[in-house]
């Protein structure tokens, strides 16, 4: 869709281009019923075959590897001359088909081989990917959907750090708001979770939660620190059973880990993670939703652009949290909106190389105003956001600003009293009952002795 409509070319694997390819909408969002639409862009799409790269290429990646496996997970975190010779000969055949110079070249999954090749071409590469603040039909965790967006690698440890450095250095002389975490939460959830914001001051029934990797997941395999069973080896013995949780990855077995440990099933992740003081990851973004709700994150990838932040080795029982000026910059300078992604005249703005505080300001602004946030306005306070987003009253609002945990408890105490009193008055009239039943049997009795008594006369 984005190519058609953009007058761009696709690299990709030839099977690729056998799929039947849905017209959608103008946020490439939902896809659009018009068939004559669909037959236009499905025959468009034949264009873009000359550029694919055969089975047989392919295959000639796996080079010196036993499984296609292992040649994935080495394309991570290696160069490889032939990869890089392959797309080097398309792009060479785009630019004279094209007759012009291509400007950069857009991806989904990174690697060094890519790298190497625009650099030697002059060509930038914008990673782009799903970022964890997704909604989505199997994510749900949030009311917006924003993703990465960065000239560089998402795999690259160092490039999220050093913008944030420039970020921490321009804001000293703006007057800018910076949200709080409890703000950002109002603006980001969706409205049947807004409990969260309570429960984000109530004490967790577990210590930590583990949401491990898997395997075969080449992502994994290249950039975690260390394998499943280290990992749970080091949990129980610094953990006790019943205060560790664990929620498994779909594709992932329900053998891994202690069995005493408890097994996770809440429809959202973000549930989950209400649940525990510190979780650990490795490549999941689910760490990132740790941050966001006020959680310890051990983030065993260094190479995960927010790992920065996190801890990166479990060796001790760590407490720190990342602050708000950090989860501002990642949500707004970092993170785009799904609108953004693909929009080409935002991609021509970025291509610019604006400074990290005009793309702050920029990202910000657009995602405010998509949940109906004025931004020019003074200061937005929590109340705004909730009164604006999710357009509830003032009885609501109170319960969740002014949420305090002892009071929680004191309505909790106060409902235990009503009920034990309903309790007792129900037992009260229940003995009450039983008494006149008891009655009654002897009122029973004593007239079947008279009946019997003048029977026998």
């Amino acid at each position: 869709n984005y190519a058609s409509r953009n007058n761009s070319a696709i690299i990709s694997q030839e099977f690729y281009f056998d799929h039947y390819i849905n017209v959608l909408g103008d946020n490439y969002w939902g896809g659009i019923k018009d068939e004559l639409a669909q037959e236009e862009l499905n025959n468009r799409k034949e264009r873009y075959r000359k550029y694919s790269i055969s089975n047989i290429e392919t295959k000639s990646l796996m080079k010196n590897k036993k499984t296609a496996f292992e040649a994935e997970t080495d394309l991570l975190v290696n160069k490889n001359k032939n990869l890089t010779s392959m797309v080097e000969k398309r792009l060479i055949m785009i630019e004279r088909d094209y007759n012009r110079k291509i400007d950069a070249l857009m991806v989904w999954v990174s690697n060094p081989s890519l790298e190497e090749l625009a650099k030697k071409r002059n060509i930038k590469i914008i990673s782009q990917e799903l970022s964890p603040i997704r909604q989505t039909p199997n994510n749900n965790n949030y009311n917006t959907t924003l993703c990465y967006f960065q000239f560089k690698n998402k795999y690259d440890k160092d490039y999220v750090k050093s913008l944030f450095n420039d970020f921490e250095r321009s804001i000293k002389t703006e007057k800018l708001q910076m949200f709080s975490r409890e703000e950002l939460l109002s603006i980001f959830l969706n409205t049947e979770d807004l409990w969260a914001l309570n429960d984000l001051k109530n004490p967790t029934p577990y210590d930590l939660g583990l949401s491990p990797g898997f395997e075969n997941d080449p992502f994994f395999k290249a950039y975690a620190n260390e394998d499943i069973e280290e990992t749970c080896e080091k949990i129980n013995k610094m953990f006790s059973p019943n205060k560790v949780s664990i929620r498994y990855h779909p594709n992932l077995e329900n053998s891994i880990g202690n069995k005493l440990w408890g097994k996770d099933s809440s429809p959202k992740s973000i549930y989950w993670i209400l649940k525990c003081q510190r979780i650990v990851t490795a490549v999941s973004n689910i760490g990132f939703d740790a941050m966001m709700f006020g959680k310890t994150c051990y983030t065993l990838a260094e190479n995960m652009p927010f790992a920065f932040k996190s801890v990166n080795s479990l060796d001790w029982k760590d407490e720190s949290v990342v602050d708000s000026l950090y989860l501002n910059f990642m949500l707004f300078g970092i993170f785009v909106h799904w609108d953004l992604m693909l929009d080409q005249e935002y991609i021509n703005w970025r291509m610019s190389n604006p400074g990290i505080l005009e793309i702050f300001k920029y990202n910000r602004k657009y995602v405010l105003e998509s949940v109906g946030l004025e931004v020019n306005q003074n200061w937005l306070t929590q109340e705004d956001i909730l009164k604006t987003v999710h357009q509830i009253g003032d009885k609501e609002i109170k319960k969740i600003i002014h949420y305090n945990l002892f009071e929680g408890f004191e309505a909790i105490k106060d409902e235990n009293e009503t009920l034990k009193q309903t309790i007792e008055d129900k037992n009260e009239t229940l003995k009450q009952t039983i008494d006149r039943l008891k009655s009654i049997e002897d009122e029973n009795k004593t007239l079947k002795q008279t009946i019997e008594d003048k029977n026998e006369t």
